[in-house]
């Protein structure tokens, strides 16, 4: 396909190639440099000098981080990629990401920066991308992957790992000590081996192809391979708590014991805390040195054990099943394999989504509904090291229509200062606040954009006009007034096939009276169990972002 000069030019304005931060404007200007929050300022310093601009100019500041490389290395890096879940991150270059609807939102902010001029080109590309997501192509190993082949590598995996199992069940049994039954074992387990890794880089979906090369590599005794590997899912899906757990077990056999306390107790927190990840953790924190028991790392682990009512208590013996394998914390559900083999993931690919949630009772939050509606697991921010799981309501087991607009979410442990709401009432002409937003996915940044927002009028039926808007891509943005009161929300623009990815639209409280009551509630608000007797700790801020994790399926 043939490029101009001036669709380079776009395609250089939407990738992120630099390592510098790199900002981008509302009228299209790309700043890159270092920036920093100054207020209702944000001041970007770059080689030849400084600018400051408003805030409320800047789409989203993109921090430049990438994956780690996909051979992995022997030793880890100087400069290991962030894995910790609540790590503010850009997972991989826009221009490399595998979603379209990334660079047809980000064609569609340039274009409603860009009134008038010559755009043929722009709009030439962005049908391109909606061509591409109405398909559901999605980009692997530098090209555009259909169904079929989602459908294709994913028999090829199936039947790989099939003969790995075969040669496995011939494999004489352990008991048999004799020379030829130790000679034959070995032939076995190198070719079921080969046959494993085979599989392995079968799978489409990078993401998923590095955990299973890892665990691959694991069951070969190539822990340091295993450890990069598994890292590198965790730097691109940082709430898998299989891709923690994967990597604690490397760490573990490289004898980097509290390390492996640290993921394991990542991946116990964000598995809600199940019973196999808490018996891991038992198990590794008796193999940390004593010199190393006051750690912060250390008293972490042993906090989480104390709030679920496992600490100084020994680990549940396994069962002897258990003991024959690995149970895998892949999200929405465990997936248990024997030793030597491979699990299936129930899923072609794993993806995310996140929007800004806000707080109305301690325990509660309004979200998008876009982000709840068929994911696998949702996740609340805490701060920069602490990202927990939160409930919700699944919409399509009560036979609904169309999930309302936003959802609520319910937290254990960690409580909020609720913003208040007045689901009776629509806000009255001339009130002001600012809207908080985030672009749908994490590739169209990380960072919460505050912008402003004035209610102009309010007709009789009680619609809203208001002054200021969301940009394309990003989800339902609740609105507050500087005194923390939830005037409403701004309507997500996530339809990749509109003008701006939809109209600027206000969402009053009235019209979700009931989602405003169950936020408000004080019922639900706790799971049971030790957890719910912990001792609460308060969760600073006045907005959240949450994330919801979701496996696509594809079928030929």
């Amino acid at each position: 396909m043939r490029q101009t000069p001036f669709l380079l030019a776009t395609l250089l304005l939407i990738a992120a190639i630099a390592p510098a931060d790199v900002v981008y404007l509302r009228n299209g200007t790309k700043l890159e440099g270092q920036a920093t929050r100054e207020g209702d300022k944000v001041r970007i310093r770059m080689a030849y000098g400084e600018v400051v601009v408003d805030a409320a100019e800047v789409v989203y500041i993109s921090q430049q981080e990438t994956l780690a490389p996909a051979s992995a290395p022997a030793t880890a890096p100087a400069t290991a990629p962030d894995v910790k879940p609540g790590a503010l991150k850009m997972s991989v270059p826009l221009d490399q990401t595998s979603q379209p609807e990334v660079l047809a939102f980000m064609i569609l902010r340039n274009l409603s920066a860009r009134p008038s001029g010559d755009t043929f080109d722009m709009k030439r590309q962005l049908e391109q991308y909606r061509i591409l997501a109405h398909e559901r192509k999605r980009r692997a190993a530098g090209r555009w992957l259909d169904a079929k082949d989602f459908v294709r590598r994913r028999q090829a995996f199936q039947e790989n790992l099939k003969d790995a199992r075969d040669l496995l069940r011939k494999s004489p049994p352990a008991s048999d000590t004799s020379a030829k039954a130790k000679s034959e074992r070995t032939r076995i387990d190198q070719a079921a081996g080969q046959k494993l890794q085979t599989a392995a880089k079968a799978w489409a979906d990078p993401v998923l192809r590095s955990f299973l090369l890892g665990a691959c590599f694991l069951n070969d005794g190539a822990y340091a391979q295993a450890e990069a590997l598994f890292r590198d899912g965790c730097a691109a899906e940082p709430r898998v708590a299989a891709f923690h757990q994967g990597r604690a077990a490397a760490l573990l056999n490289l004898q980097r014991e509290l390390e492996a306390v640290e993921e394991l107790t990542l991946a116990a927190r964000l598995s809600g805390g199940a019973k196999e990840l808490l018996a891991d953790l038992q198990d590794a924190m008796a193999k940390v040195p004593g010199a190393q028991a006051g750690s912060a790392a250390y008293q972490d682990a042993k906090g989480l054990l104390d709030d679920y009512g496992v600490s100084g208590r020994p680990a549940a013996p396994r069962t002897a099943y258990q003991a024959q394998g690995v149970t895998w914390m892949l999200p929405g559900r465990k997936v248990h394999v024997r030793d030597r083999s491979l699990p299936e993931p129930p899923y072609d690919r794993l993806y995310s989504k996140q929007a800004v949630g806000v707080p109305l009772s301690t325990r509660k939050l309004l979200v998008d509904s876009s982000v709840v509606d068929g994911a696998l697991e949702v996740f609340v921010r805490i701060d920069d090291r602490t990202v927990v799981p939160a409930r919700f309501q699944r919409f399509g087991s009560f036979g609904r229509g169309a999930p309302p607009p936003v959802a609520v979410l319910t937290l254990e442990r960690y409580t909020f200062t609720p913003a208040e709401a007045d689901e009776k009432t629509p806000p009255a002409p001339g009130a002001k606040g600012a809207a908080f937003s985030l672009g749908l996915f994490e590739e169209m940044g990380s960072v919460i954009r505050e912008s402003p927002v004035e209610v102009s009028a309010v007709a009789e039926d009680g619609a809203v006009r208001f002054a200021g808007g969301l940009a394309a891509g990003e989800t339902t943005s609740p609105v507050l007034t500087a005194d923390g009161r939830l005037l409403g929300f701004l309507a997500g623009k996530t339809d990749v096939t509109a003008d701006n990815g939809g109209p600027d639209r206000w969402i009053a409280l009235p019209g979700i009276a009931r989602e405003v009551q169950q936020a408000k509630s004080a019922a639900g608000g706790y799971y049971g169990g030790a957890q719910a007797q912990a001792k609460p700790i308060a969760a600073e801020g006045k907005v959240f972002i949450v994330y919801g994790v979701f496996g696509e399926t594809f079928k030929d």
